[in-house]
């Protein structure tokens, strides 16, 4: 073998490996999913929106379009650790936000203070997720727990406060809808601080790992020694607790608690965490992305709401997105 030959073949076979690296890098660049996508689309959209719906880019528009996805968003993005651990989704978050919604407004209206009654709204939710953790944990199926779960929070805060309205009594609440901190409304903030904390520990804990191995494989998890009932546990503490964050911001915006409340949450919340791209199967998807995914879908009923959409018109286009976003993300599965 000549010198020449000798010299050639390293220098062919490191042209080789920089080209495989740059073909996986576009690769990963352009498949369905990709981290860079859903903050092009929203900005598409809202382009696109503008467009045919004058004023849609307007800043009370975008204020709106901000505020209306906070509730929706904060719920979300703390679904997103059921979701990635392998248990799709909790059913029960409509009711349990509702449950923090009327245990806090009865709290305040009582003359707790409002810290406390804020504490003790929080401890509440999170021991209805603790307590459907355990259930799945001991090998229920998720979907028909949280289902049955909701309906007994559902049914018991009906009882409970006979459908009637609960007034907070308390005007310093109004704040959380009205104040804008450095120009951005109070709830936009929550849903920020909270996307920033579920994300940290989705990504940067124990168990935020041990969820996503969970999910991507319990069986090689549990011979990992992954604590997978522990995980369980918190992650439908976490969506709980999230869902009466939820109903408490709702109540303090409004001034009263009201069974009529969240009537389409869980479902928006479902769309939110699939159209952000988590997978519904588990073990891929972040925290991020769900939030996301709730700024896109506030955007578009933003869109249908001002061209006088019908109610039943965007639940159909907001179902029709998500089989979409599960049909592209099942293509990229099975290639």
């Amino acid at each position: 073998m000549s010198a020449d030959t000798s010299l050639a073949e390293p220098s062919a076979r490191a042209g080789q490996e920089k080209a495989d690296r740059t073909a996986r890098r576009r690769s990963a660049l352009l498949r369905p999913g990709a981290p860079w996508q859903l903050p092009v689309v929203i900005v598409l959209v809202a382009i696109g929106s503008a467009l045919v719906t004058p004023g849609f880019l307007a800043a009370d528009n975008i204020r709106a379009i901000l505020i209306t996805s906070s509730v929706t968003g904060v719920v979300a993005v703390s679904m997103t650790a059921v979701t990635l651990s392998g248990h799709f989704f909790s059913l029960s978050t409509e009711q349990t936000a509702l449950l923090g919604a009327m245990l806090f407004a009865w709290l305040v209206g009582s003359d707790t203070p409002v810290l406390l009654a804020l504490l003790v709204t929080l401890a509440v939710v999170a021991l209805t997720g603790v307590v459907q953790g355990v259930v799945v944990a001991i090998g229920l199926n998720p979907i028909i727990t949280t289902l049955a779960a909701g309906s007994v929070i559902g049914g018991l805060v009906a009882g409970i406060s006979h459908n009637e309205n609960i007034m907070t009594g308390d005007a310093s609440l109004s704040w959380l809808g009205t104040a804008q901190p450095l120009g951005i409304p109070a709830v936009v903030i929550i849903f920020a601080l909270v996307t920033i904390l579920c994300t940290f520990v989705s990504s940067g804990t124990v168990i935020g790992r041990q969820t996503l191995l969970t999910g991507a494989n319990s069986k090689a998890a549990v011979l990992a020694g992954v604590p997978v009932k522990v995980v369980a546990v918190v992650v439908f503490a976490m969506v709980a607790t999230g869902s009466g964050l939820a109903g408490i911001m709702t109540a303090s915006t409004l001034g009263y608690a009201s069974t009529a409340m969240f009537a389409t949450l869980t479902f928006d919340v479902i769309a939110a965490v699939l159209v952000g791209g988590t997978s519904i199967q588990g073990g891929s998807g972040s925290p991020l992305r769900s939030a996301g995914g709730a700024i896109l879908i506030s955007e578009i009923n933003s869109l249908m709401l001002l061209n006088n959409v019908t109610s039943g018109m965007r639940m159909l286009v907001q179902g029709a997105l998500v089989l979409a976003v599960i049909a592209l993300l099942h293509t990229r599965r099975t290639r």
